[in-house]
């Protein structure tokens, strides 16, 4: 290990760090110092550090109803529009369906009237034509 040391120059350093870490954790002032019990924090500490956090976030965020300000955070505003675009997508999208399939009812009425119209024309127009040119002929 020394003749690694020796030529090696990271090492060397990495050696010293632990050297000095290990003389650090000897210590017994530092270990004095580490497993004392800490200061006793003041007495308005919480409501200094909630007035701070009141202080840089505002009134908070509450879109719909003020009480829900406590209970609703961001996110859950968040997941109910898009949960609520979610539902009006689908609930559009079936509706689309719905009138489509009632449109495509209505079109294919529409075009057997249709047809039955134009069946009963021509059906007539034949009789007129077939009669005039019968008694076109017989004039002739």
């Amino acid at each position: 290990m020394a003749n690694h040391l020796s030529r090696c120059e990271a090492c060397r350093r990495e050696y010293r760090a632990l050297e000095e870490l290990n003389a650090a954790l000897a210590d017994p002032l530092l270990w004095a110092e580490v497993l004392a019990d800490p200061a006793p924090l003041p007495a308005d500490f919480s409501d200094r550090v909630m007035a701070r956090v009141q202080a840089e976030h505002g009134n908070g965020f509450h879109l719909v109803l003020p009480w829900l300000r406590q209970r609703w955070s961001r996110g859950q505003y968040v997941s109910l529009a898009y949960a609520l675009g979610a539902t009006t997508v689908v609930v559009s999208l079936g509706n689309m369906l719905f009138l489509w399939s009632q449109c495509t009812q209505r079109l294919a009425v529409w075009a057997a009237q249709g047809l039955a119209f134009w069946a009963a024309l021509q059906a007539r127009l034949d009789a007129f034509l077939s009669g005039w040119v019968a008694a076109l002929f017989q004039i002739g």
